[in-house]
């Protein structure tokens, strides 16, 4: 049971990561994301050395990197990403191309080794906590058996040594430092291993972090997170509606992908979900943007104040059966 019911999550994750499975009826609402993220991988492809003599072989960004560019520059995974979306997605131009294919493998194995377990531990906390694990299950779901079984036994051990800098995350106990609380980066590092479980075909990964979402998701009052008036607050006591914002999105994003299956999100932090969208509603949009003075740093972000990333994230946690 446990496998069919991983087997639907990867389905529905590699639905929403690269359209696969989608109708051809989606073809032209696609489109011009797919053709942006096409021409994307074709600089990529251009600019990324491929000289099997060369210390820089399958290297993406085109020059020599240092590890500290690398765990600070996140980007570069990003790189390895969307060449591996574009790869699988069935409307893209690359769609299971054996030369992006293995030119992803190239960047894959390059970039891999400044995540080793004895790499250094350069760059912020985000990169190596959350990022960095995210990315290489991405990659272990997008790629799956074509990844050579070398490749891949090195990507289960530097995930096994992942968070790195302030969280640890285990496969029995969850989140065990700092203490499990709400708030959005601690609903991120479960996603992390939400990822895995499916990425490694472990079913005890996704037992473990559903056990904690009550918590990652419930109300945070006098703390950081979901307060009792419905007010979000992050980086301090302030209302913080872009974290909010990124916060309903995960969650929108786990509802949908575990609706129905043995960890399927209880009842009552459904019924919280729900009350949060209707909140966020009235509280921060007007006019289909977000409140500019609630949404904090992401502000700087281009289209953040708009609400189409919002209105999207939460269609997928309101297509399944939540409470009214």
């Amino acid at each position: 049971m446990n496998s069919s019911a991983l087997d639907t999550i990867r389905q529905r994750q590699l639905y929403l990561w690269t359209a696969t499975n989608a109708h051809d009826s989606v073809r032209p609402h696609l489109a011009p994301a797919v053709a942006e993220l096409d021409a994307f991988v074709d600089r990529i492809l251009a600019q990324q050395i491929w000289d099997p003599t060369s210390p820089d072989h399958g290297n993406p960004v085109g020059h020599p990197v240092t590890p500290a560019e690398v765990t600070f520059g996140t980007q570069y995974f990003g790189y390895m990403d969307r060449m591996a979306r574009m790869w699988r997605c069935p409307f893209s131009k690359h769609s299971r191309s054996a030369a992006v294919l293995e030119r992803t493998l190239g960047a894959l194995r390059f970039l891999e080794r400044f995540v080793r377990p004895d790499a250094p531990r350069d760059g912020s906390w985000f990169y190596w906590d959350i990022w960095c694990p995210s990315v290489l299950s991405r990659m272990l779901i997008m790629l799956g058996d074509e990844i050579p079984a070398d490749l891949r036994a090195r990507l289960a051990e530097d995930l096994a040594h992942l968070p790195a800098k302030v969280f640890t995350l285990d496969r029995q106990l969850g989140i065990t430092r700092p203490p499990i609380q709400a708030g959005y980066n601690n609903l991120e590092i479960l996603h992390t291993g939400l990822l895995r479980g499916v990425a490694l075909h472990d079913p005890q990964w996704l037992t473990t972090v559903t056990q904690q979402i009550p918590i990652a998701m419930g109300r945070a009052p006098g703390g950081e997170g979901l307060q009792n008036e419905w007010s979000y607050h992050f980086h301090g006591h302030g209302v913080n509606a872009g974290y909010g914002l990124g916060s309903l999105i995960l969650q929108g994003h786990w509802l949908y992908l575990t609706h129905g299956t043995p960890w399927q999100v209880p009842t009552e932090v459904r019924e919280l979900h729900v009350g949060m969208i209707r909140e966020f509603f009235a509280r921060n949009m007007w006019r289909g943007r977000v409140a500019p003075y609630s949404i904090d740093r992401g502000i700087a972000g281009p289209g953040q104040i708009h609400a189409t990333s919002y209105i999207i994230g939460i269609l997928y946690g309101l297509n399944t059966d939540l409470p009214a």
